[in-house]
């Protein structure tokens, strides 16, 4: 059985960005999953890395460009300028889920 998925469609920005040669930024985005633990903070609350920034939000098919007191919602899609270092980081802060109610919380130890 020869089965072949829907090519995801490349979604377009009204920004582009170039890469030069030495730099080492790169433009990414990111799809804010619904149930993630940043959904309904504040931009400035996330925690990134210095050298990171979010640069555009695209939500609802609407493009804006942020403040650091912009409410990130589920299923934003965030366009940010990272150095290649933090992508990781950046990627942890942004994906990271809630955990479930109910759940209990880790006691740390002594």
């Amino acid at each position: 059985m020869r089965l072949q998925a829907p090519l995801e469609k490349k979604r377009h920005y009204p920004i582009e960005f170039a890469p030069i040669d030495g730099v080492d930024t790169q433009l990414i985005d990111f799809i804010i999953p619904f149930n993630a633990a940043i959904a309904g903070k504040a931009i400035v609350e996330l925690g990134l890395p210095s050298d990171s920034l979010i640069v555009l939000v695209n939500r609802d098919e609407n493009f804006f460009v942020p403040s650091g007191g912009t409410v990130l919602e589920g299923g934003d899609v965030v366009l940010v300028l990272v150095n290649d270092k933090n992508i990781s980081e950046v990627r942890e802060i942004l994906m990271r889920w809630k955990k479930p109610e109910g759940e209990p919380r880790e006691v740390p130890p002594g």
